[in-house]
Order: C-alpha cells, then sequence, then structure tokens
C-alpha cells in the first residue's frame, strides 16, 4: 500500500498501492465495500470533500470514480 485516506464523515477508508488497486474499507466493520482496477501503480488517493468520489493518481495518470456505498457500514 502506498496511499491511505479516511473519508470526511470517518465512515469509509481508501486504500492504493503498486498492485494498481484502489479499495475502499468499512472502518467499522473492516469489510470491503468496493475495488478499482487501473492501469498502473498507484501512489496517492484523496476523497472529495462530500465523500461522493474518490481521486487516485499513479503510474497512468489521475482517475477520478464516483462511490455510492451499499454495504451496511
Amino acid at each position: 500500500m502506498k496511499a491511505l485516506t479516511v473519508a470526511p464523515d470517518g465512515t469509509w477508508t481508501a486504500s492504493a498501492g503498486e498492485d494498481a488497486a484502489l479499495r475502499v474499507w468499512a472502518r467499522r466493520s473492516g469489510q470491503a465495500a468496493a475495488a478499482m482496477r487501473t492501469e498502473g501503480a498507484l501512489f496517492a488517493c484523496a476523497w472529495s470533500p462530500d465523500g461522493r468520489a474518490i481521486a487516485t493518481g499513479g503510474e497512468r495518470g489521475l482517475y477520478v470514480y464516483g462511490f455510492r456505498p451499499g454495504l451496511d457500514q
């Protein structure tokens, strides 16, 4: 893992890494809620101020994903 960020409301954690994956975790349960694959290693990630999107960047550029949780937190 290269980067870790907590959602503005403290409910979710996102991680990005050299395996080219961005993952979102429910902080309370520790369960994985989402995973997105990119085309290269990732080095950074950040939530939008409203917690509805996650940006991640790495070898192949910047990716922005919408986030709509469906997991019981």
